[in-house]
């Protein structure tokens, strides 16, 4: 049985202490036993696993786990360490025009995938500077979001100059088809997301457009192998969007209550009103690439209603015919409720609620980052805290619960 995620942070969290207070590299088995949760391994082949997974997925976070020969008189044993000055970000003064730029481009950020990225870094600068960093809301604050799932895996290929290969559904397609691309960079477009790049398959530039990419991205090959043409700026994102997905269109459309997540992310709500046992809601959406509005709406079935404008509603009745025209009425009506049992499990589970188990590297990532936050404001309130961590009071609770076993040892003078 795989150790509860809290385990595995606490574990994660031991060994980044231990290492970091080490003067001198330690061997595997110093590491195996100072680390408590190393020594309930059932075997020693457990443990080898358990622990080259613990440093890829440090290594992952941006920790600098060195490995090194253990001794200067015997190369075959290795020993591993975290260097402090390479660990701790080194004192950094902005002026304050800078910092409120900095704070600025956190709450851009602060609702989009790289919201927790974005205030852990934060975070960080703001560590020994209490107060200086975060700027102060104002009436109108940028805001830029990124729902699309793919787009912290296509980011990171971007900055490290490494060719992705995932299935792409085009707009005029049915099936997905495969792609490489070399990834340059991402643009937000009416509100979607757009990664420009090299086609491997077409050898030609192409944009793709994130939303439409099915199933996951797969990194793939060696970092920095190949280098972005100096005139990238110049390819027109834009008119490859309009030449794939039509002009822009503006449409407004009634969903029922819980459906049209996709619509909602980018409309703006007209009304909400009841009918019967449901609640509905009219959208209205401006300037949104027609192939999007009109494969939207279709996919939503009966949750779709009172379409306009009325040639807008056509296309989107001329998809659903295309669709019983290729399956059949009797085979679409057989698929239907496993259909509709999907779409009611991803409006259940689109959100990770409370008590959901938070990945052990994403919370150990937080972790890292408040202790030094938390060491510079002695004394604060709990509600204070939680509140500028971003986190609950009882999720804060929960991580000083956790942090108070932590350290690099089991006696009380060794936990934090």
């Amino acid at each position: 049985m795989a150790p509860a995620p809290s385990a595995k942070t606490e574990r994660l969290m031991n060994l980044v202490m231990t290492l970091l207070r080490t003067r001198r590299p330690l061997t595997r088995h110093e590491i195996r036993r100072t680390v408590e949760q190393y020594q309930l391994a059932a075997s020693d082949e457990a443990f080898e696993r358990m622990f080259e997974r613990d440093k890829d997925e440090l290594r992952e976070l941006g920790v600098p786990l060195d490995t090194v020969e253990a001794d200067a008189y015997f190369d075959d044993e290795l020993g591993y360490r975290i260097r402090p000055d390479e660990y701790v970000v080194p004192e950094i003064s902005f002026e304050p025009d800078e910092l409120v730029v900095l704070g600025l481009a956190a709450r851009t950020w602060s609702h989009g995938t790289l919201g927790g990225a974005a205030a852990q870094a934060l975070r960080k600068l703001e560590a020994t500077a209490p107060d200086s960093v975060d700027a102060a809301p104002g009436l109108v604050e940028p805001v830029l979001g990124a729902s699309e799932p793919t787009f912290p895996e296509i980011l990171r290929a971007v900055q490290e100059l490494r060719e992705i290969r995932f299935d792409y559904r085009g707009p005029r397609a049915s099936d997905p088809m495969p792609r490489r691309l070399q990834p340059w960079r991402l643009s937000q477009l009416r509100g979607h997301w757009y990664v420009t790049g090299f086609d491997l398959d077409r050898q030609q530039e192409r944009v793709f457009r994130l939303s439409r990419i099915v199933g996951e991205v797969r990194r793939h090959g060696r970092a920095g192998a190949y280098v972005v043409p100096a005139d990238v700026g110049s390819v027109d994102v834009a008119a490859a969007v309009v030449a794939a997905d039509g002009e822009p269109v503006t449409a407004e459309v009634e969903v029922r209550s819980g459906s049209g997540i996709r619509l909602r992310r980018t409309a703006q709500v007209v009304a909400e009103f009841p009918d019967g046992t449901d609640t509905w809601t009219r959208l209205r959406l401006e300037d949104q690439p027609a192939e999007w509005v009109v494969s939207s709406i279709a996919a939503l079935l009966g949750h779709a209603r009172a379409v306009e404008p009325e040639s807008l509603r056509a296309e989107v009745v001329a998809r659903l015919d295309a669709l019983i025209a290729a399956h059949g009425e009797d085979e679409i009506a057989r698929l239907a409720p496993a259909a509709e049992a999907a779409l009611g499990a991803g409006r259940a589970t689109g959100r990770r609620g409370h008590g959901s188990a938070e990945p052990a590297t994403e919370r150990l990532s937080r972790l890292l980052s408040m202790v030094p936050w938390l060491v510079h404001r002695q004394g604060i309130d709990l509600g204070e805290a939680a509140e500028r961590l971003g986190v609950g009071e009882e999720q804060l609770r929960a991580d000083l619960d956790l942090l108070f076993m932590c350290g690099y040892g089991s006696m009380p003078d060794e936990l934090i």
